[in-house]
């Protein structure tokens, strides 16, 4: 086997995990995720499968989560120098809503366990530069468990396209897992200025 191809083994290697802890942190049935790394012209195709109750979650209304995917892949691929798109793949129509997974708050869903995902998703895009800040929002009961979070260190409109993906996939996260992350700041402000 060549140096290359051991390379490339590596890499797909390394996309398939990164993505199946992503979208399996904010979809109902992580363990039916099928992500698979392919061959695309001249670079990488990442595909996602999940179960056809989760087609929704990974999509996003209005396509917004597959959308953040899309720009996290890009940054990705800038960063690691090959091309890589992102296909999910699903129902050829419209699949019956599953039961519905009731919302309950995870005391133990905090920081500590968000700021892994961050960190990783940083890494794989080269942006470890950028600064996330986590703050409990106080103005919220103990209850809640509210948090929000400041991504700050902005170089280019890109990174600012970065940040609001990253943004909307760690709201996607924090209601799936039962804490709700307050994104864009606008909103944070709108909602709790005096």
């Amino acid at each position: 086997m060549t140096a290359a191809a051991k390379a490339d083994g590596a890499l797909r290697h390394e996309l398939k995990q990164f993505f199946s802890m992503l979208v399996g942190n904010y979809i109902h049935y992580p363990d039916e995720l099928k992500i698979e790394v392919g061959a695309m012209a001249g670079g990488l195709a990442v595909h996602i499968t999940p179960k056809e109750f989760d087609y929704g979650k990974v999509s996003g209304r209005g396509g917004e989560n597959i959308q953040a995917l899309t720009c996290i892949v890009e940054a990705i691929a800038i960063h690691k120098k090959v091309p890589l798109r992102v296909m999910l793949l699903g129902p050829s129509i419209k699949p019956a809503k599953g039961p519905e997974i009731p919302y309950v708050v995870d005391r133990h869903w905090t920081k500590d366990r968000i700021k892994p995902i961050v960190m990783e998703v940083l890494r794989m895009a080269g942006k470890e530069h950028l600064q996330v800040l986590m703050r409990k929002n106080t103005a919220v009961p103990d209850e809640y468990l509210e948090y929000f979070y400041i991504i700050e260190g902005f170089g280019s409109e890109e990174e600012r396209d970065f940040g609001a993906a990253l943004g909307r996939l760690m709201t996607a996260i924090g209601r799936t897992q039962g804490v709700q992350l307050i994104t864009p700041a606008e909103d944070r402000r709108a909602k709790f200025s005096p």
